[in-house]
């Protein structure tokens, strides 16, 4: 366990190499424009995978401090503060932290793999039994999609080649416009046993693949309109939804 450093009582500097890194623009708040969540704060972090040689140490950084770490490189870092906590070492710049280039540090191939893998986990296909801990990987098309919330919360239902699959984006990943036949692409999703649908992490990405239109007739029983989101949702006679943002639907 490491002391929180103190004005009378400083760890010596810490001699680091980034193996991997990731910078991540994220929204802080959102507003909509015309049924559209559009981003209206953004927030820049960094999350660094470092290594002294022996351990992995993440860094978690934020504004100005994300430039001052680059990967491949090696660093003395000092005045930070260092915490080792639930088999984690995590390391955190504080206003008076001074980051001095230095000579490389050596690291062995199977800890700049674990290094790697810390900033950039797998994402892989869903097999029974599902758990709370791994990554998956979702394709199909989009059959359903509805957001609402003040925090971005995008539901969605995918038809895969083998079952219907039930998704819910928050925040960023909720900020993409998806359409009904959509084939998508939804990476680094979490299984949540309790509510029996998949969620999306900070990994998350939202891939859309281009598709042909394709013209059908469906019987329209039902009609709702969100005044706040300004989207339209149509009920067909299969009790199937068809989600329409305002720039596609008015009346």
């Amino acid at each position: 366990m490491f002391s929180r450093p103190t004005p009378y009582n400083r760890e010596a500097p810490i001699r680091l190499k980034c193996i991997a890194k990731q910078v991540v623009t994220r929204a802080e708040s959102w507003e909509m424009v015309e049924g559209l969540v559009v981003a209206k704060t953004n927030k820049v972090t960094a999350t660094c995978a470092l290594s002294d040689g022996k351990r992995l140490v993440l860094a978690h950084l934020k504004d100005a401090d994300c430039v001052r770490v680059d990967e491949g490189m090696s660093y003395f870092i000092k005045n930070s503060n260092l915490i080792s906590r639930y088999g984690e070492d995590k390391l955190f710049f504080t206003p008076s932290t001074v980051v001095y280039k230095a000579a490389n540090v050596s690291v062995a191939l199977e800890l700049e793999a674990r290094c790697y893998q810390a900033i950039h986990p797998n994402s892989k296909d869903p097999e029974e039994p599902l758990n709370g801990e791994d990554y998956y990987t979702l394709q199909g098309e989009v059959v359903k999609a509805t957001k609402n919330g003040p925090v971005p919360i995008r539901d969605v239902s995918l038809k895969s080649k083998t079952r219907d699959l039930e998704v819910s984006l928050w925040r960023d990943a909720a900020t993409e416009e998806l359409t009904l036949g959509q084939p998508v692409n939804l990476s680094h999703l979490k299984w949540r046993i309790r509510d029996g649908k998949f969620n999306s992490t900070a990994y998350t990405v939202v891939q859309k693949t281009e598709v042909s239109i394709k013209k059908c007739t469906v019987e329209i029983v039902g009609v709702s309109s969100d005044a706040k989101s300004g989207v339209t949702i149509l009920l067909t006679t299969e009790m199937d939804e068809y989600v329409l943002p305002p720039t596609v639907w008015s009346g």
